[in-house]
C-alpha cells in the first residue's frame, strides 16, 4: 500500500504523448474515485477510442498508479480512503510528475486546490459536459 507522503528522491517527468510508441498514443487517464457509481459515469463519459481509462476506489491505490505512470490526466475525487485527491495532487507536484489534475469534490476546495496545482475543480454533482469539455481542453484535444 502506498503511503502519502512525498517519495525522497523525485522522480523524473513521465513522457507526454507525442513521445510514447505509437502503439501508447490512446490518452491514459486516472479516474479515482470511491464511489463506484461515480467512476462509471466518468469512465462511461470520458472512454471511448483513443482513451484508456484506469480507475481507483482509494487514494493510495491511486497514488500507485500516478507514480507508475504514464498518465495524461488524472480527475481525482477529493474525499478517499488512503489519501485525498489533494494529497495526491501534492505529490504530483512535489515530485515533478507532471500529470495534470481535475479535482472533483462535495465541499468547497477550489482555491485550497487551484493554489496546490489544480487544472480544474468541480463541485459535485458534477455537470458531466463540462467536466468532459475540461478534460478535453487539458488535454489539448478542444477545437
Amino acid at each position: 500500500m502506498a503511503r502519502c507522503l512525498p517519495q525522497q528522491t523525485p522522480t523524473a517527468p513521465q513522457s507526454p504523448p507525442s513521445m510514447r510508441a505509437p502503439h501508447d498514443l490512446a490518452r491514459r487517464i486516472l479516474v479515482a474515485d470511491d464511489d463506484l457509481e461515480l467512476r462509471a459515469g466518468v469512465r462511461d463519459l470520458l472512454g471511448g477510442p483513443g482513451f484508456e481509462i484506469i480507475e481507483a476506489g482509494r487514494g493510495d491505490d491511486a497514488l500507485e498508479i500516478v507514480r507508475r505512470g504514464p498518465l495524461d490526466l488524472a480527475v481525482l475525487d477529493y474525499e478517499m480512503p488512503g489519501c485525498t485527491g489533494l494529497d495526491i495532487l501534492k505529490i504530483v507536484e512535489s515530485e515533478l510528475l507532471g500529470i495534470p489534475c481535475i479535482l472533483l469534490s462535495g465541499l468547497d476546495i477550489e482555491s485550497m486546490a487551484v493554489n496546490a496545482g489544480a487544472r480544474a475543480v468541480f463541485r459535485k454533482p458534477v455537470e458531466p459536459l463540462a467536466l468532459r469539455g475540461e478534460v478535453l481542453r487539458v488535454l489539448g484535444l478542444n477545437n
